[in-house]
């Protein structure tokens, strides 16, 4: 990790420049017209509540995000959020990718659990976690929502949203074409094209295409790991018949293969058990000694159908989505070349959702909104075989090992298959109504009623030595069953006043309640397990949204308060490092967000945030949590680690950094009739826990400074880019795992760099 004097700077360089930003507050112009002018900020359209509105009159903390905010940012992934969205950490264990907002989140990887962090694709709710980590293509915008959703979307979600919007088909004809390469041999490749197929129907492709050949070197294997190998298909067809009725149906397709988060080695200052064997292992950064190659892919695909009439009083709509994937993650446990230690989880899930609005779309002082929605998902693990003690010369297979081979001869499996199903139901509504035209209140209601199974086996499985020249072969035993479900019922809401200052000025206050359901551990087979009750969580708020000096200027801040209970954390078993839930008691949250927009003038565009955040356990009597195993009465390790109690109360939330912060601008610099633009961006993220105490387990402070130089030609025809990655170098956990034989740790991609050219044609 890099030195705290850097850390020190780099933190100095983010917060200052955004000190020196944010004193531009609501009191000085309070007389401002707010009209847009030449070079001023474009107007944000998002639909935080369900309807097309402008970000400034949302009584919402939102953070939108659009397609050339990514690119300028060099961002290519769901993971990579996080970098402009202020309050936002991205996470990924194994193959699920989990999100937390302001705190609130969820590292629950197993299936049959919902995340704390909804994410939506153009309305339809992702259910299957590993679905959610893909390369972000022909994006419209994305709206990442802070808060509990507890009335109109259709998940409930404690800690907030993720809304993907993808683009519509267009009215012209338009090709977009581009393609790079960089460090680590990376190729990247996309492509989108929209046309009029009709004076009524339109269609739109788009393809994504990213691969690289690794950045970690694995010395017991001989080759590189942590390799990306991703593909995206997106398309969607637009039908507008008439003037009162409008259908979209889109499809997506994701392959995606990216071993990162897994291509793990000791964590520097701990002993392992297999270093304690005399077995060697690594703690350098970009290093690696495991015995079989790590495995997390994810392929997806889904289709969407949103159809919107215009019955004369509302407009009635609805949104029909399915869903199917399957992952599979394999990891080497022991961290070491030999075979102490894999698990094997080969997933799948299917889903179908249906939701009805009818939303309001007349003037006056009433808007409202009421409707229906369902889910049905079913998500399981197939022959998901945990293998511990394999470590006898005679049972070793040769490298690169894969799950069969966990199956030689004399080996013993414990795998398990499993299957959840989730039946979800809802009705909802909301309405807001101006009380004066400067005053306006909110409420919303919501009644939710789930249904959680789990259907499943646990088995023993034992190699068997062929005989007579015969091929080996193996022997299962179930060991346990299960059949059970449980309903689970909340009413959820919404409250909110806020009032219009002036044109340029609005103010807010809030009150939610959000929750998420319970549901039984898809890892624990037995006759009668216990359920998860639901989390819930209560929130209030209090915002300004503001712009200046003719919509040059755009400042939003709000600060909020949580109460949260029940909450839903992960522990990973001492015994077989196989993963399940429980319920943790309760913790307080509190802190502010700001977002600021800055057009200095016509060729100089800013964007930053900053998130401060104090969140603590104040009931958690019983965390687990893993320390080194040493000799008794002693200090000194013995190499491991054991699980023990720990009172959590006080301690801070995982994944609830104290700050983070982002910055970025553009800078055009005209070039006859072409032009060069200097982009940049920051990220800073002050640190976190991902284990109570953060015993061996704290992400430190660090930063990401991303950048690049794009020459545009006439009319913005054709382009050459040459960009960077991680420019200050600067090496981060982005998967920390404390278990019983080590603590695992993975590092984020060292400084890459590249070029990038591209053609447009509308």
């Amino acid at each position: 990790m890099r030195n705290k004097r850097t850390h020190l700077y780099s933190r100095a360089i983010c917060l200052a420049t955004i000190a020196a930003l944010a004193p531009v507050m609501p009191a000085i112009a309070a007389e401002e017209t707010g009209a847009a002018t030449t070079g001023g900020l474009e107007e944000i359209v998002v639909t935080a509540q369900r309807r097309s509105e402008n970000l400034q009159e949302v009584p919402i903390s939102v953070t939108a995000v659009s397609e050339s905010m990514l690119t300028s940012a060099g961002i290519q992934g769901t993971a990579g959020l996080q970098q402009l969205t202020p309050g936002l950490v991205t996470y990924q264990v194994a193959a699920a990718f989990l999100p937390y907002i302001r705190g609130i989140g969820s590292s629950l990887s197993q299936n049959g659990f919902d995340s704390s962090i909804a994410i939506y694709i153009d309305g339809i709710y992702q259910a299957n976690k590993a679905s959610n980590i893909f390369d972000l293509n022909s994006i419209e915008r994305i709206e990442v929502l802070k808060g509990p959703q507890g009335t109109l979307f259709g998940r409930n979600a404690t800690g907030g949203a993720i809304n993907v919007i993808t683009k519509d088909p267009g009215q012209r004809a338009e090709f977009r074409i581009e393609a790079g390469y960089g460090r680590f041999d990376e190729r990247r490749l996309r492509a989108y094209a929209s046309a009029p197929i009709t004076e009524t129907l339109g269609a739109n492709v788009g393809i994504a295409l990213r691969k690289d050949d690794g950045y970690v070197k694995d010395r017991a294997l001989g080759r590189n790991i942590a390799i990306t190998d991703r593909f995206a298909l997106s398309a969607k067809m637009r039908w507008s018949p008439s003037d009162r009725f409008d259908a979209r149906l889109s499809f997506l397709y994701n392959d995606d293969s990216d071993n990162s988060s897994l291509s793990v080695h000791v964590l520097p200052g701990t002993l392992s058990t297999a270093a304690s064997r005399g077995i060697p292992t690594t703690s350098n950064n970009y290093e690696s000694r495991l015995s079989g190659v790590p495995t997390i892919t994810n392929k997806s695909h889904g289709i969407t159908l949103n159809m919107r009439y215009d019955a004369g009083f509302a407009d009635l709509v609805s949104i029909s989505g399915y869903r199917k994937g399957r992952a599979l993650s394999f990891s080497d446990g022991d961290l070491s070349p030999a075979n102490l230690a894999y698990s094997a989880a080969p997933q799948s899930g299917r889903q179908a959702s249906q939701e009805l609005q009818l939303v309001s779309n007349k003037g006056g002082p009433l808007q409202w909104i009421t409707g229906l929605y369902y889910i049905w998902d079913n998500q399981g693990y197939a022959n998901n075989a945990n293998q511990r003690g394999l470590n006898s010369a005679s049972n070793v297979p040769p490298p690169p090992v894969t799950p069969a081979d966990l199956l030689v001869p004399g080996a013993s499996v414990v795998g398990f298959t499993t299957r959840a199903t989730t039946r979800s139901k809802a009705a909802f509504a909301q309405a807001s109504y101006h009380l004066t035209d400067a005053d306006q209140i909110t409420v919303g209601l919501r009644y939710s009623h789930e249904s959680k199974a789990l259907k499943g086996i646990q088995y023993r499985r034992t190699g068997v030595a062929g005989v007579g020249g015969a091929p080996a072969s193996f022997l299962d035993t179930q060991l346990a069953a299960v059949d059970t479900s449980k309903s689970f019922s909340r009413v959820t809401w919404r409250a909110a006043y806020d009032h219009q200052f002036n044109d340029d000025l609005m103010g807010y206050i809030s009150y939610n309640r959000g929750f998420k359901s319970g549901g039984f551990n898809p890892t624990v087979v037995n006759a009668n397990p216990p359920a998860v009750d639901p989390e819930t969580l209560d929130a209030y708020e209090i915002g300004l949204k503001s712009e200046f000096f003719d919509r040059r200027l755009r400042f939003n801040i709000a600060a909020f308060y949580y109460d949260y209970r029940d909450i839903q954390v992960q522990l990973i078993s001492a015994a077989n490092s196989l993963t399940t839930t429980e319920n943790a008691g309760a913790a307080e949250t509190y802190g502010l967000d700001i977002d600021l927009e800055a057009v200095p003038s016509d060729v100089l565009k800013i964007r930053a945030g900053l998130n401060l955040l104090h969140s603590k356990y104040t009931k958690y009597p019983a965390a687990s949590v893993f320390v080194p195993r040493v000799v008794a009465g002693t200090s000194t390790p013995t190499g491991g680690n054991v699980q023990v109690g720990l009172n959590a109360k006080g301690f801070d939330t995982v994944f609830a950094p104290k700050i983070t912060a982002n910055i970025g601008f553009d800078y055009d610099i005209p070039v006859g009739n072409s032009r060069i633009t200097l982009s940049g961006s920051a990220y800073y993220n002050d640190g976190y826990d991902v284990s109570p105490g953060g015993i061996n387990a704290h992400v430190e402070a660090f930063e990401t400074v991303n950048g690049s130089i794009t020459y545009y030609g006439p009319d913005d025809r054709y382009f050459v880019r040459l960009w960077g990655e991680n420019l200050t170098k600067d090496v981060h956990p982005i998967y920390l795992s404390p278990q019983s034989l080590a603590y695992q740790v993975a590092n984020n991609r060292p400084i890459s760099y590249g070029v990038t050219v591209g053609f447009s044609l509308n």
